[in-house]
């Protein structure tokens, strides 16, 4: 069973837990029908304070959106 197959049937998910990875979330989104152009993430926190917001920590959401807080995707809508 994969990882998307998993978080559909019987995985519940709360809190810290991610309910998608981005291959996971760019898997979905094309096989509905959209084409991925960008993933990245809002910013990458290793410690809970407001350094999280420091510039270096926006980069690292852009090259690693893996480890970011929010998973920002750009799709646009495949024509037939």
């Amino acid at each position: 069973m994969d990882s998307l197959e998993f978080h559909r049937t019987r995985y519940t998910f709360g809190g810290h837990i991610r309910i998608f990875t981005s291959g996971t979330l760019r898997r979905l989104l094309e096989e509905n029908g959209l084409a991925v152009e960008e993933i990245t993430a809002n910013v990458v926190s290793f410690i809970p304070t407001r350094l999280t917001r420091r510039p270096w920590s926006v980069t690292l959401g852009r090259l690693m959106p893996g480890l970011g807080e929010v998973l920002i995707v750009k799709a646009r809508k495949c024509l037939l």
